[in-house]
């Protein structure tokens, strides 16, 4: 099949993964444009056809995930932990805030992003590593704070993210028992009132 030739010449390497190239030459097959809707046996065979080609897309797929989104999430799991043990060896330091406020005071000099003052460590070093936009910084900080509140080493992060099903996951979890523990307070209180 042509597609399949396409794919084992494109897809060893993230430069070559060329999907515009798949669809060049799947768009140049004329066999569907001579088909007629009364043409069963022509119908059946190029929905065979179809399907093939989604199952090889399908294997694509997989390779795709299995070589760039595992191996990708698994360098940014190893990087929050070197972000993490400099986090936890400036919190542990003497001069923890005169090295925050000048962190604080380089990333605003150098790249415009304003840190508040009252930013832990893990949080300043997790805006001046990573230089994202502040969501993405503070979710990774978040899957920062509840590692230090977990008292985990900086070797064991990357498997404790991976474990808890990512940084979404921990962050969707802790967001909830943050909510249902609110919810619980906010229960007690009205039954405290009612009560009265």
């Amino acid at each position: 099949m042509l597609f399949r030739s396409v794919v084992e010449e494109d897809v060893g390497e993230l430069d070559q993964f060329d999907l515009q190239s798949y669809m060049s030459s799947a768009m140049a097959n004329q066999s569907s444009r001579a088909i007629k809707p009364s043409d069963k046996q022509k119908r059946e065979q190029q929905a065979e056809a179809f399907i093939s080609e989604g199952d090889e897309l399908f294997a694509l797929s997989e390779k795709y995930q299995a070589d760039f989104v595992v191996r990708g999430n698994q360098a940014l799991y190893e990087l929050l932990g070197s972000v993490y043990s400099l986090g936890l060896r400036i919190e542990q330091s003497d001069n923890s805030n005169e090295i925050i406020r000048l962190v604080q005071k380089k990333i605003k000099a150098d790249h415009g992003i304003k840190i508040g003052s009252s930013a832990s460590a893990m949080s300043t070093m997790v805006q001046y590593v990573i230089r994202s936009d502040k969501r993405t910084s503070s979710r990774y900080a978040k899957v920062l704070e509840v590692a230090m509140a977990e008292d985990l080493s900086p070797e064991e992060l990357p498997d404790y993210i991976s474990r808890r099903g990512g940084i979404n996951q921990i962050q969707q979890i802790e967001a909830e028992a943050i909510a249902k523990k609110q919810g619980s307070k906010e229960s007690a209180e009205r039954l405290a009132l009612l009560r009265e």
